[in-house]
């Protein structure tokens, strides 16, 4: 067993390497024997004959392999038999072209009788063989089903490098749309972390900013007018709110600091007037005398 399995490794290693190109896969249409005994028709006789033409063309191909001249005319002989009473059960012109040229290279091998014998059979009933009824005899045109091949693989060529040109778009946007989308997970989780800290400083905050805020809006555009009061009353509360406890001990070091300023600036009150008076005094000394 281990044998056979090293022999089938190696056949798909080589169908790998004979594929290394883009290819048309064929495929299989089944067709219910009802519809081919009721819709399907035999060849018209001109059409047969470009059968026979086809095969015809394949002859030189396979007689000029023989270098030896007694093969030559040996194989002369088999194919003019064979273009004359074969005709295979397939209905393409490629399926036809593979079966007829598996049969000449087998010529000298041992399945030549087998082959020729399935070929005599096949070709008797050419005549009565039935085909789809949008067959043409342009079907079996060997140049034109080639020039057709050849525009099909164009056209794949074209498909392919297409999709390949939209699979590095989509690989691309997909890199884009991964970025983009690890940048907003970012953002909601600062957004969430803003939400939270928002939420901690509105439970520290003080009960009189909650009422503010839960003014409506043209009441709270309005700001407050903030003087400050004398020194003489500095003892009472910058508004007139119940005292709180919280607020108490700050409000007694602003009024702290707004004491010792205002000392500081007591000695100096008539100092602006004393500048005043010794600048005139200087301007009058400086004039000259008339």
């Amino acid at each position: 067993m281990a044998p056979k399995r090293k022999r089938s490794d190696d056949d798909d290693g080589a169908t790998a390497q004979n594929k290394r190109f883009a290819y048309l896969k064929p495929r299989v249409r089944h067709i219910s024997q009802r519809t081919i005994k009721s819709k399907w028709t035999t060849l018209p006789e001109p059409v047969q004959e470009k059968v026979r033409e086809m095969f015809r063309s394949l002859e030189r191909p396979v007689i000029v392999r023989h270098r030896d001249e007694r093969k030559r005319i040996e194989a002369q002989t088999a194919v003019a038999a064979v273009v004359k009473k074969y005709v295979p059960m397939a209905h393409t012109i490629l399926q036809m072209e593979r079966m007829i040229l598996g049969c000449f290279y087998c010529l000298h091998g041992e399945f030549e009788a087998d082959f020729f014998a399935i070929f005599f059979s096949l070709g008797r009933r050419l005549p009565r063989m039935p085909f789809p009824p949008v067959t043409k005899d342009t079907n079996f045109d060997y140049e034109s089903l080639l020039h057709e091949h050849r525009s099909l693989e164009a056209q794949l060529s074209t498909t392919t490098n297409g999709i390949d040109l939209l699979k590095m778009e989509i690989a691309k946007e997909e890199a884009l749309l991964a970025k983009e989308t690890k940048q907003l997970e970012e953002m909601e989780k600062n957004a969430k972390r803003a939400e939270a800290e928002r939420k901690r400083q509105m439970k520290n905050e003080h009960p009189v900013l909650r009422h503010i805020d839960s003014l409506p809006q043209h009441q709270a555009g309005s700001s407050a007018p903030f003087s400050v009061i004398d020194g003489q009353d500095g003892d009472t509360a910058l508004c007139d709110v119940k005292p709180d406890p919280e607020l108490l001990s700050l409000v007694t070091q602003l009024n702290g600091h707004l004491q010792s300023m205002q000392n500081n600036v007591t000695p100096f009150v008539g100092l602006k007037d004393a500048i005043i008076q010794a600048q005139v005094a200087l301007d009058l000394v400086s004039m000259p005398a008339e």
